[in-house]
């Protein structure tokens, strides 16, 4: 048995990994805002805004805390908590991380140093880390060229890590994940379409319609990040279908799930194609994800029907 010390239990990732395992595992959340239903049904939550400025004692009182609170031998740290902040356009340096940020990944490597868990994971993004690409598909030692602000903090954040907690760091750099659990708790682009389209509004491509897109499911991410564990894997790691979806056929497939118009705005000028390579991580464990994504949007097209928005 595993302990589980999980910061962003809120986030779409954590809360879904928090249901997969929560009878299975003894987990500790770290988290802004506490879940009633999470709460009532773990070892223990703990209110701590890693986003936040505090000083060295707070730290060290909080990592006591979950020492204290640990079951088992095994102790796993998992950060999905990420301060959502404006996309904004454009490279900086390491000081441009954005002073949240920045406390967030601060803070969550002195707790890491005083607890010394046996395998910390990072929730990285794929999309974010490889944007302007040249070279495709992309795979791990290509060097990331970001095009947002949000990728480029994830990168400062995945070099943070690596420079305190290299020997036992896993970053998986997740490829444009998709899923749904209820109306105030959705996530990826897929969900985003079928909702506006729903409401009757238009839907926004942000590539070419001729582009491609590596698309993954939360239940595919969920079962990577246990395989990452079984395997004690160490290192970078793409996360991905192993095959892109063109989205054009995206579209199509949207536009015979719906008896509305489907009113498309396209952004042709962005040409780029995220194709990725998910080969290392296939080879470590032996599993390679198939892109169910068209298969999917129809369970999700059933579930937000019977939502009210």
């Amino acid at each position: 048995m595993i302990n589980y010390v999980i910061f962003g239990s809120n986030s779409f990732i954590g809360s879904n990994f928090v249901s997969s395992c929560i009878n299975k595992e003894c987990l500790i959340l770290i988290s802004k805002k506490g879940n009633l239903i999470q709460r009532n049904k773990i070892k223990k939550s703990i209110n701590f805004n890693l986003s936040e400025f505090h000083e060295n004692e707070i730290i060290k009182t909080l990592s006591l805390e979950i020492i204290n609170n640990l079951k088992y031998n095994k102790t796993i740290f998992m950060l999905f908590s990420w301060h959502n902040k404006e996309n904004i356009k454009g490279i900086g340096n390491y000081d441009s991380l954005c002073t949240e940020n920045n406390n967030i990944i601060l803070n969550f490597i002195k707790i890491c140093l005083l607890v010394s868990p046996e395998q910390v994971i990072f929730a990285s993004s794929a999309g974010g880390i490889y944007d302007q690409n040249s070279q495709l598909p992309s795979q791990e030692s290509d060097e990331p060229v970001p095009y947002s602000r949000y990728g480029y903090e994830k990168l400062i954040a995945e070099n943070y890590l690596k420079k305190e907690l290299n020997n036992n760091l896993l970053i998986l750099r997740i490829s444009s994940i998709y899923g749904y659990i209820s109306k105030d708790s959705w996530q990826g682009v897929l969900c985003k379409w079928l909702i506006l389209l729903k409401s009757g509004n238009e839907i926004e491509l942000y590539n070419s319609k001729n582009s491609y897109v590596n698309f993954i499911s939360i239940k595919q991410v969920l079962n990577a990040i246990s395989l990452s564990v079984n395997k004690k894997l160490f290192g970078t790691f793409n996360i991905g279908s192993k095959e892109s979806t063109k989205l054009n056929d995206i579209i199509e497939s949207i536009k015979k799930l719906s008896t509305k118009e489907v009113k498309i705005k396209n952004n042709d000028c962005h040409l780029r194609s995220f194709l990725l390579n998910t080969e290392k991580f296939s080879r470590s464990t032996n599993i390679s994800f198939p892109n169910e994504c068209l298969i999917d949007l129809k369970k999700i097209k059933k579930i937000i029907d019977k939502d009210e928005f």
